[in-house]
């Protein structure tokens, strides 16, 4: 599902998605947000995410169906919204919240539920979606804990991918990462590469470089010599854009390894990855208990960590590497 950018109110799939600029507003009186329910059909649900790419619109399209399919909501009380990376469009969108009697807010992603957690109102409950590290979102020391918010966070199994990677590439010897230092998750992200890395024997050497804009993603991975592949992280800007990295690994003939299932299809040669249409189903079982009880309270944070092997065939023979992928990997050639 890829969400235009343009400012618009339209229809898809029977969804409304919403664009807002800063300047709408919508009138409505505000409902109960503490009243305990058994009937779904009308609850009304805000879906922020941050930017489009496979691994984020699989988790949306996933948490609206089973919202939908399973507990009930009707799809056009569902209100998704996607700024394309512009955190300042997402505070101008919560900003409306009070006035759409919106019962519950689902923030997916990390750079999404921060900003969201920085503006919402209080009254509004607010369940975060894949965030990978959790305490990304707590307050600074000496403030306020924040209130009336719990999540699911995808928990990235690097042991598991680390361990698939050197069983496609036994002799791998280093591997280059890049990534985005203003992006919580994916900083958080390249501290796991990292320690992984040096765990496993013998340990493989990293070369990082940080980006800072999409443009710079080309040149810089151009720039980096003396690796065997790159390994991509949970980096929700360097996903968004996998395909500048696939050009320069393609012109260079090196592998991708990713962490997800979306840069396999894309051209990466494997991953241990998440099922995220799985993943949002169960954000999805998450929502609907807190719409029943009315609020977050008592409920605690979900942490989701199933994962499965991921190969990209065509992408390995491109490369003349020979592996028999098991019987449990999802394979695409």
């Amino acid at each position: 599902m890829i969400f235009p950018t343009a400012i618009l109110s339209s229809r898809r799939g029977g969804i409304l998605v919403l664009f807002l600029s800063a300047g709408v507003v919508i009138s409505c009186s505000r409902r109960d947000h503490q009243a305990s329910r058994s009937d779904l059909s009308d609850a009304r649900i805000d879906i922020v995410t941050f930017v489009s790419h496979d691994v984020l619109d699989a988790v949306v399209e996933g948490t609206v169906k089973g919202l939908t399919e399973t507990w009930g909501v009707m799809e056009e009380n569902i209100r998704l919204f996607n700024p394309e990376g512009d955190l300042d469009a997402i505070t101008s969108y919560i900003g409306t919240l009070n006035r759409r009697n919106t019962d519950l807010l689902i923030t997916v992603s990390t750079p999404a539920s921060q900003a969201a957690l920085a503006v919402r109102p209080p009254g509004v409950p607010l369940m975060y979606s894949f965030v990978s590290d959790p305490s990304a979102l707590e307050p600074p020391q000496g403030e306020t804990a924040l209130s009336n918010f719990t999540g699911i966070s995808n928990i990235i199994d690097y042991a598991a991918g680390f361990g698939l990677l050197r069983d496609i590439l036994p002799s791998i010897g280093s591997i280059g990462v890049l990534y985005h230092p203003s992006e919580a998750n994916s900083v958080y992200s390249y501290n796991r590469i990292l320690d992984q890395a040096a765990r496993l024997i013998p340990p493989l050497t990293v070369t990082a470089r940080p980006f800072t804009e999409v443009g710079e993603i080309r040149t810089i991975a151009q720039s980096m010599s003396g690796i065997d592949l790159f390994y991509v992280g949970g980096d929700n800007v360097l996903n968004a854009n996998i395909d500048l990295l696939l050009t320069v690994a393609r012109g260079q003939k090196l592998p991708v390894f990713a962490s997800d299932e979306g840069s396999v299809r894309a051209g990466a040669i494997a991953a241990y990855s998440i099922d995220y249409q799985a993943f949002g189903a169960r954000a999805a079982q998450l929502a609907a208990r807190i719409l029943r009880q009315g609020s977050v309270e008592e409920i605690e944070p979900v942490l989701y960590s199933e994962g499965r092997c991921v190969i990209n065939m065509t992408s390995l023979a491109s490369l003349g590497i020979a592996y028999e992928a098991g019987p449990d990997c999802i394979t695409y050639r």
